[in-house]
């Protein structure tokens, strides 16, 4: 959200069901942003983030991110949030945030 009140807009793509960054911001007279993580397999051996520039809409309810089945030492994965805005979209002070939750399973 801007300092003035504006807005860019989320992808279309989500976590379920990323999308390419071409179709996921149609919008391209304004913008839009979204985040792509860089954990190519979920839980549920789930794949949806393995294509390089797929991405999802940042979410008001928690959405799983990074995952692993076996106990890990020192693991990190990459979040890339990427915006991308166009000639339409008012010139503002941007600002957005996001919270981490991490929860073990034993």
């Amino acid at each position: 959200m801007g300092d003035g009140g504006s807005e860019i807009a989320p992808i279309i793509g989500n976590n379920e069901v990323p999308l390419n960054w071409s179709a996921a911001c149609p919008a391209l007279d304004q913008g839009c942003y979204g985040y792509h993580s860089g954990d190519d397999a979920l839980s549920g051996n789930a794949s949806r983030f393995s294509a390089n520039n797929t991405y999802a809409k940042l979410e008001n309810s928690p959405k799983e991110a990074a995952f692993s089945s076996v106990p890990v030492i020192n693991e990190s994965v990459d979040i890339i949030f990427k915006a991308q805005i166009g000639p339409e979209q008012p010139p503002e002070d941007y600002q957005s945030g996001a919270g981490y939750i991490i929860v073990p399973v034993f």
